[in-house]
């Protein structure tokens, strides 16, 4: 109702508590205030109510809260009226479906049909629910709340960049082709850190159809160009797409010892320190008149996320002398950043803690993390004879499309060089198994295979999320696309279950050593959110040797990165024998 919470922060003993249960008279008054004094200006007002600060209201029971949010609205459309003179459905108006108020919604709760929409992400970039066919034709339409920066829930995500530019295109041409469009609301936390990619949304936002898969090279080009000339336009493209799709391997503010075994600690190490190198190489050639935005924009983040990383696998190892050294370096790159840069202009921009975290909230300050009492107790050494390997999903031996579908490859997209993923999420779901189809050739030892697929979430929960997978002629399996995610907002509890009138119950999750499973426990920081990646494992009955492996598009919006073959859960690895 056009008031910031902390303008109630700075009111409550006269407003009184946040609870419109036992205090409507005076909060009305409040909202009415900030309708008032904003009433000549262009807004969209927000509406409904929350907690005080980013919680559930009163003692988070949902069906009190409904009762109550029904009250609220009632009276918040009524100030409306009286302030503005004229009926409330012809002023812009929004609901944000954020966090515990999803459950709400899900649970038949809703809100007048001129009141736009705004679905949101899950706080670290994934969408939680697209538009459907009877929501796209609502009066007030649907809109888009999402995160390039978090500061809660499920964890903070902060520093520096961690969104890659083909992730935010993949993303929001989900949101823009399932009806998200009539507003997007991106929090983009400090600004200074996130330049690029508000700088790409917003160009993005401007004409979508413009942006297709495989344009998001030329794009940064274009951007580094816009800044540093046309001379070093490739290589700084370059550094900024690897720096941040290195950091969304495994974002710095979830870092944690033991997270890659010692083949992977070491090419991780080799990958960034080549960054640190090419920056190093770059900042001696950049003209004078440039060097500030070098730094802000490619060298401050690019060369403190590689001290970071190694900071932690330093930590895996015991290497407590190296890690010292490399916090104090990075103490040194924030420094020059807070205090000497363009002659201290962006004094305070680098003061996020960023090294140690403990909990989901920032640390009080960088701690060295061997003092932390983390353990690795798990072997990091991956066996020479184990029978798995992995396969890019774009190496697939054939393709085969669907009657409107195909799949195509998503460059630069998730950990490696690209992804597959369908060119039209508006495609109608196709349980025939006659869908379009990847197939590949497998040397199966176990009859076991992992799928590793982007976190994509229970975006349409009444229809399901699945793919379809097929060895040589058996019968198609279908699979719960599900399996392995990460239930951040409490929405799959039996109580939220019973009254949902669209969410079904998670699958189990998978155990695989991929997950990050060691002797029936999943090590600390790994899920589908932190890891970037879920993992389907299936099973199949059938004689050791070689076989065609089909996985087959049944519901559009699945994003296939990887296969593992024979996943060996005794041979831990991250990246799957990457």
């Amino acid at each position: 109702m056009m008031r910031a919470h902390k303008e109630y922060v700075t009111r409550k003993d006269s407003v009184g508590p946040w609870d419109y249960a036992m205090n409507p008279n005076r909060l009305d008054k409040f909202f009415t205030e900030g309708i008032e004094r904003n009433k000549l200006y262009e807004n969209i007002i927000t509406m409904g109510m929350r907690g005080d600060g980013d919680v559930a209201m009163g003692a988070g029971n949902d069906a009190d809260n409904m009762k109550t949010l029904k009250k609220v609205i009632a009276s918040q459309r009524n100030i409306i009226n009286k302030v503005y003179g004229k009926p409330a459905s012809s002023v812009p108006q929004l609901w944000a479906i954020f966090t515990e108020v999803q459950r709400y919604y899900d649970a038949g709760f809703t809100v007048p049909d001129d009141v736009t929409l705004l679905l949101c992400d899950n706080n670290w970039g994934y969408i939680r629910r697209i538009g459907r066919d009877f929501e796209r034709k609502r009066k007030g339409g649907l809109g888009l709340y999402y995160h390039i920066d978090m500061n809660g829930g499920p964890w903070n995500d902060r520093w520096v960049n961690t969104t890659t530019v083909p992730k935010l295109r993949q993303q929001l041409n989900l949101a823009y082709k399932t009806g998200l469009d009539r507003i997007w609301i991106i929090n983009v936390g400090d600004l200074k850190p996130k330049e690029m990619p508000i700088d790409f949304i917003m160009k993005y936002a401007w004409n979508p159809d413009a942006i297709q898969p495989g344009d998001e090279k030329a794009y940064q080009e274009e951007f580094a160009e816009s800044i540093f000339g046309k001379e070093y336009a490739s290589e700084i493209a370059d550094i900024i797409s690897k720096y941040s799709k290195y950091n969304l391997w495994r974002k710095a503010e979830v870092q944690y010892p033991g997270i890659f075994n010692m083949e992977e600690m070491m090419r991780t190490n080799n990958l960034w320190q080549s960054l640190v190198l090419r920056c190093d190489a770059l900042k001696e050639k950049i003209p004078a008149e440039a060097q500030d935005a070098f730094y802000q924009l490619v060298y401050y983040p690019a060369v403190a996320s590689a001290g970071v990383a190694m900071i932690y696998n330093c930590a895996t190892l015991g290497d407590s002398a190296t890690i010292e050294l490399l916090m104090q370096k990075d103490k040194r790159l924030a420094d020059y950043y807070n205090n000497e840069l363009a002659g201290g202009k962006w004094k305070g921009m680098m003061l996020d803690n960023h090294i140690g975290y403990t909990q989901w909230a920032i640390p009080d300050k960088n701690r060295n993390p061997m003092t932390l009492g983390f353990k690795v107790e798990h072997s990091l050494y991956h066996k020479e004879d184990t029978k798995e390997y992995s396969i890019s999903a774009y190496q697939y031996t054939n393709k085969t499309d669907g009657q409107d579908t195909k799949w195509i490859f998503l460059p630069d997209l998730g950990r490696g060089d690209g992804c597959m993923g369908i060119d039209n999420v508006l495609a109608k779901s196709d349980e025939t198994g006659k869908g379009a189809t990847l197939e590949y050739e497998v040397d199966l030892s176990s009859g076991q295979v992992a799928i590793g697929i982007l976190p994509t979430q229970d975006i349409y929960p009444a229809r399901g999320l699945r793919i379809g997978v097929q060895l040589d002629d058996q019968p198609m399996q279908i699979l719960d696309a599900r399996r392995g995610l990460h239930d951040e907002f409490s929405e799959y509890t039996k109580q939220n279950l019973a009254v949902s009138k669209v969410l079904k119950p998670l699958p189990p999750r998978s155990q695989l050593s991929l997950n990050g499973f060691v002797n029936g426990s999943q090590l600390p920081r790994r899920n589908e959110v932190f890891d970037n990646l879920r993992w389907l494992d299936i099973s199949f009955s059938t004689q050791p040797g070689k076989h065609t492996l089909k996985i087959i598009m049944i519901d559009p919006e699945i994003v296939v990165e990887q296969i593992v073959v024979n996943p060996d859960n005794n041979s831990y690895s991250y990246f799957g024998n990457w």
